[in-house]
């Protein structure tokens, strides 16, 4: 992973004329992640863009459903550890 500092720097120097293929060659990137640092920079103020809320899995049980699943699956391990013993 690229870290902010090392994509601002890489924005940086193609802002001030360096050649994309010489900023691309010393860091070890692509153009086409420079020109997509750009576009992020220029869209939202920031080479890394905002988290986008609608990606990944929806959860199905809300907090205090989760506890109450939480509360009954640990006093059942303790029934059954009991009955082990």
């Amino acid at each position: 992973k690229i870290s902010e500092d090392i994509k601002m720097r890489g924005i940086w120097l193609y802002d001030n004329g360096y050649v994309p293929d010489g900023i691309c060659e010393i860091f070890d990137f692509s153009e086409r992640s420079l020109h997509h640092w750009q576009h992020n920079l220029d869209t939202h103020g920031s080479v890394i863009p905002p988290i986008n809320p609608s990606r990944g899995r929806p959860k199905l049980l809300q907090a205090d459903m989760t506890h109450d699943t939480w509360v009954v699956a640990t006093a059942s391990h303790g029934r059954l550890r009991a009955q082990v013993s």
